[in-house]
């Protein structure tokens, strides 16, 4: 049996056919969450290419960038045969300001990453920059850490009981017979589902929505909502939009990457740093927390002393558990709209939307508790859009 055969053996009982299934998307994502957790990125290692692959003309500036920057050429990738990575933890600011140095031209049709890139006008040779770490994305990795102490101890031979216990407020959660969990946001995401992780046991699946500590956001609402906020930003770019206290809001494009539009104050001449919208129809906590299937809400930041298994009983500690509408603080838990950037999401240099602005739901206190700032921040109501 080969190292590959021995690796999937030993995490086959993660994975609901009991292996991992390359044409299901939860599997695969499971499946590089495992990698991850043993030092291989998956995603890196198919993107990337070592230095060798690029082209003669792209490794000549290469080597200048080598030089510059005193990089090994281990921290030179190649996304293209004429397209350089700098994969390097050294702060982009110093990449950039390096690139600029040596004659390099930003470029924000360079594409593979959200601050694009710089080109060698002369040779065409494309560079961006990405870190070695990342950032990563903490919520499917709290996710990973929830799922994985239940496949730890669960399987169809040994179904157990969970059991998640607050520590602040809500209910105790018992979930009896449990065989395994599943991952299911991305999936059900685009079925308009709240949960995070299924629990199937042999009685039924029980799903769960999981929230990380503090200031916790609902959900994106691009889908649903996506025509009130175009109406909103179509009238911010038209002369502006009133808010509440006689705010403006415009839509200005100011930022050096011509994909992305801010919210702009022209009263102060500073882009907003939210919007929030207040008293949006059909907005409640039932549907927003609870969604379609009625999942339970965990909220909790997870580490590996979050779980203890006895006696066929795995315990999890949770900071709040929300099982019916009478667990939230309607005063605090309200769901509210909420308009940020996020340059990521512009893939757009036309119209308003797909330009950076993005809409989610969040809890009121998230609002209460950005307005206390100092920040510039921009409130309207629905019957004003």
């Amino acid at each position: 049996m080969d190292i590959l055969d021995k690796f999937l053996r030993k995490v086959s009982y993660k994975f609901p056919k009991g292996y991992p299934d390359i044409n299901d998307e939860q599997d695969m994502l499971m499946l590089e969450n495992i990698l991850k957790e043993i030092g291989i990125n998956l995603e890196e290692a198919s993107a990337k290419k070592p230095y060798e692959y690029l082209s003669i003309e792209a490794k000549k500036v290469a080597d200048k960038i080598r030089k510059e920057l005193n990089l090994p050429k281990e921290e030179i990738k190649a996304d293209t045969k004429t397209r350089i990575i700098i994969f390097t933890d050294r702060s982009r600011k110093d990449v950039f300001k390096a690139l600029e140095e040596l004659g390099y031209e930003r470029d924000w049709d360079v594409k593979g990453s959200s601050a694009a890139g710089f080109k060698d006008t002369e040779s065409g040779i494309e560079i961006i920059h990405k870190n070695i770490s990342g950032v990563g994305d903490a919520g499917l990795e709290n996710e990973s850490n929830f799922i994985d102490a239940i496949n730890n101890v669960a399987s169809e031979d040994n179904p157990i009981t969970v059991k998640i216990i607050p520590s602040i407020k809500g209910p105790t959660l018992t979930y009896k017979n449990v065989t395994y969990a599943e991952a299911t946001g991305k999936k059900g995401e685009k079925l308009g589902w709240k949960e995070d992780a299924l629990l199937h046991s042999k009685g039924g699946n029980f799903p769960i929505s999981l929230k990380k500590d503090k200031d916790f956001r609902w959900s994106s609402n691009m889908e649903s909502h996506g025509a009130m906020l175009q109406k909103l930003l179509l009238q911010a770019q038209d002369g502006g939009i009133k808010g509440e206290d006689g705010k403006t809001l415009e839509l200005r494009q100011i930022d050096p990457n011509p994909r992305v539009l801010s919210m702009w104050n022209p009263d102060n001449n500073a882009v907003y740093g939210r919007a929030f919208i207040l008293n949006v129809p059909g907005l409640n906590i039932k549907d927003v927390a609870f969604g379609p299937n009625n999942a339970d809400v965990v909220e909790k930041t997870f580490d590996e002393n979050d779980f203890s298994f006895k006696n066929n009983v795995l315990t999890i500690k949770s900071s709040k558990n929300y099982q019916e509408v009478e667990d939230f603080d309607l005063e605090t838990d309200i769901p509210v709209f909420q308009l940020e950037r996020n340059a990521s999401k512009a893939k757009k240099k036309e119209g308003v939307m797909s330009r950076g602005i993005t809409l989610r739901t969040v809890p009121r206190s998230t609002m209460v508790k950005t307005l206390s700032g100092r920040g510039n921040n921009f409130v309207i109501d629905y019957k004003d859009i």
